[in-house]
């Protein structure tokens, strides 16, 4: 586990939001991730403007990584603003383990589908 200092990897997965602890570390895991990038996202406020110039920051630097997972609904509600398709996890505070399960399996999926280059939407069947 690194922290941002300077030019991301990559091919890191960069974890946005939330704070490095166990039950990050351990959910992680869970996905198969054993190294990654931890940023924090900096919203001044929930202002529509205030995330606009956060989505835009993380765009303009972190937009050419392969992997994002957000952590927390800040984080979440930014990327989405970003236009970056990414996983998200709840705060890990989170106890319900419904709700972090269903979770868990978005991430692992968008992280597949990331990894093999699969449309992100349902595919169109015609016949």
């Amino acid at each position: 586990m690194l922290s941002l200092l300077g030019k991301p990897q990559l091919n890191k997965p960069i974890v946005f939001g939330g704070n490095i602890n166990s039950t990050l570390v351990k959910w992680l895991q869970q996905l198969g991730v054993q190294d990654f990038l931890h940023a924090g996202v900096v919203v001044r406020s929930i202002d529509p403007a205030d995330i606009q110039l956060s989505a835009e920051h993380i765009r303009k630097n972190y937009g050419q990584a392969q992997f994002f997972i957000a952590v927390g609904t800040f984080a979440h509600k930014t990327l989405t603003v970003a236009g970056l398709d990414h996983g998200a996890l709840p705060p890990t505070s989170t106890k319900d383990k419904k709700q972090i399960e269903l979770a868990l399996t978005h991430c692992r999926n968008y992280l597949l589908r990331s990894m093999y280059h699969a449309p992100k939407g349902s595919p169109i069947i015609s016949g």
